[in-house]
């Protein structure tokens, strides 16, 4: 039996060049392994696993309520052993320029125009092509680039010397099609962190009439297998998982009462 870190030491990936040469883009970020976490919020767990095994060096935390002025109060503090070296926000017409494929000028707008409320509450701001409604990013969202390096005192088997992650402000099933099916096709991620929270917290669960991030037949799911599905999914305790995964044998769940597990994409 071995822990998710040593699991993943195994898996470890070379330390990007453009993180040790400071050339901080999100085209540089989205070609190498990405965690992608919806629903983040302030919980920077994946680190515990991904970071200390030197197996990824981006993180993409999705959550609808990052904002440009609340995203320090949503995220805390650096991660422990780390200060932030770099803070890049985005506008709608930089992510035109990161993008490896023409945006739309109709889906750009719906980076930099707010997204109108219909009298039921329900945000009409994006039309997802499984022809859901799901919140668009808009002028007051987070779209932020942070750069972390390792402090003094802390060696190797803390993390990696510097990692990225890139928070966004912004409905996640969304999100997925966004970035992993338009703007950078074809950089899949490496793993999924799924998290379900049974008394709120996901805002689609009610206008997208969704189940969780972890539902087989849900739209989060459905945006992945459009665009790229990751090949690791860890999955908390009572969350659901996807169509194609397998438990991996042999790799302990965390000892917690809200242990997660990890599963591996078979098909």
């Amino acid at each position: 039996m071995v822990t998710k870190v040593e699991y993943f030491s195994a898996r470890r990936e070379p330390y990007p060049d453009w993180l040790e040469k400071g050339d901080y883009s999100l085209r540089n970020f989205f070609e190498s392994r990405t965690v992608f976490y919806p629903g983040a919020g302030g919980d920077g767990r994946p680190l515990d696993i991904f970071n200390s095994s030197h197996s990824a060096h981006c993180y993409f935390f999705v959550d609808q309520a990052y904002s440009r002025t609340n995203l320090d109060s949503q995220t805390g503090d650096p991660p422990t052993g780390y200060k932030e070296v770099c803070s890049k926000q985005y506008s709608a017409g930089e992510l035109k320029q990161e993008s490896i494929f023409p945006l739309p000028k109709k889906q750009l707008q719906q980076f930099s125009s707010p997204a109108p409320l219909a009298a039921d509450g329900d945000i009409r701001g994006y039309r997802s092509r499984d022809d859901s409604l799901l919140a668009a990013a808009d002028a007051n969202s987070a779209i932020c680039l942070r750069i972390y390096e390792r402090q003094p005192g802390y060696r190797e088997n803390h993390g990696a010397r510097r990692f990225a992650i890139f928070c966004l402000g912004m409905e996640a099933r969304t999100a997925y099609e966004w970035f992993y099916g338009t703007m950078f096709r074809g950089s899949l991620p490496f793993a999924i962190w799924l998290q379900d929270h049974g008394l709120g917290g996901d805002f689609a669960k009610q206008t997208a009439k969704d189940r969780g991030f972890g539902d087989p037949d849900g739209r989060l799911y459905r945006a992945a297998r459009l665009s790229g599905l990751p090949k690791f999914l860890i999955a908390e305790h009572g969350t659901r998982h996807w169509t194609g995964y397998r438990w991996i044998e042999g790799v302990q769940p965390r000892p917690d009462l809200y242990g997660h597990h990890l599963y591996k994409r078979y098909s």
